[in-house]
C-alpha cells in the first residue's frame, strides 16, 4: 500500500546510523497491513517521534532514516514488549513477501475481471455456488459478497487476505483459481 505514509521501525534504524551501516526501509513496510518489523518484531510506527507528524515517504525532502518535516533522526530506542508470535504471523509479512516476489509474474492478473472470476470460482468449489453459504463463512454481507461477484466492487486488500486465509489458499493462488487439495472444515464451512 504505497501511499504517502510509511511505516518505521526505530529499532531498525538506530543500529543502521550508530554503526555506519546502510539504512534500510523495506519495501514490504509500505502494505498498508503490515504492522510489525518481522526481524525485530517490534510494531512499526507512522509518525515522527519529534514531531508527531506522519512519515511521509515520497516527498521532496525525503531521507532515509529522517523526518522530512522536522528532519529529526526516527531512530529511537525502544522498550516495548516484543509482539507475539502470532501476532507476526497475522502480520501477512509471507503473504505480502509472496506477493512482491511474484508481481512480475502476477501483475496481469490483479484486475477486476480476475477478482471476479475467483470469487465466483471458490463459491462454488466450496458451497456449490451458494452465495448465502459462502458469506456466512466468511462472515461478511451476502450483498458486499454478490458486488464483488458482479464486479460492482472490488474488496479492500486487508480484505482480500483476510478471505485468502479463510478460504486456505494464498492471494497468488487465489487470483489463479487453484483448487483447494486440503480443506479442514473446521473453518465453519458446511
Amino acid at each position: 500500500h504505497p501511499d504517502a505514509e510509511s511505516e518505521i521501525t526505530a529499532l531498525i534504524f538506530l543500529p543502521g546510523k550508530l554503526s555506519r551501516r546502510p539504512i534500510y526501509d523495506p519495501l514490504i513496510w509500505h502494505f498498508k497491513v503490515i504492522s510489525v518489523c518481522s526481524h525485530h518484531q517490534k510494531t512499526l510506527h507512522t509518525a515522527c517521534p519529534h514531531c508527531h507528524q506522519k512519515i511521509h515517504i515520497f516527498s521532496s525532502l525525503s531521507r532515509s532514516g529522517y523526518c522530512s518535516r522536522c528532519r529529526q533522526w526516527l531512530g529511537m530506542l525502544s522498550n516495548a514488549d516484543k509482539i507475539s508470535k502470532s501476532e507476526l504471523l497475522f502480520s501477512h509479512y509471507q503473504v505480502c513477501g509472496d506477493l512482491l516476489a511474484a508481481t512480475p509474474y502476477v501483475s496481469h492478473l490483479v484486475n477486476r475481471e480476475t477478482i471476479v472470476k475467483s470469487f465466483k470460482y471458490y463459491t462454488e468449489q466450496l458451497t456449490e455456488g451458494n452465495i448465502v453459504a459462502f458469506a456466512r463463512f466468511l462472515n461478511i454481507l451476502k450483498n458486499k459478497l454478490w458486488m464483488w461477484q458482479q464486479g460492482q466492487v472490488i474488496p479492500q486488500f486487508d480484505v482480500l487476505l483476510s478471505i485468502c486465509h479463510k478460504v486456505q489458499v494464498s492471494v497468488i493462488d487465489f487470483l489463479q483459481r487453484k483448487p483447494i487439495t486440503s480443506f479442514s472444515s473446521s473453518n465453519g464451512l458446511l
